[in-house]
């Protein structure tokens, strides 16, 4: 019986691992976006735009 729970625990190590390797990728993703993904500056936009005779009045 003692084999038998071996063979369990090294079946979930591998699970584990994967898991553990898809936390730490997704937190280095979500650090490299929220590094490179910073705020820019606001840019005025200043384009003249034709405006109906209707809205002058």
């Amino acid at each position: 019986m003692d084999d038998s729970v071996g063979v369990t625990s090294q079946k979930r190590e591998p699970r584990a691992k994967r898991i553990w390797l898809a936390v730490a990728a997704l937190v280095g993703i979500l650090c490299l976006a929220w590094f490179d993904g910073g705020e820019e500056a606001l840019h005025p936009i200043s384009q003249e735009i034709a405006i109906p005779e209707l809205a002058e009045q």
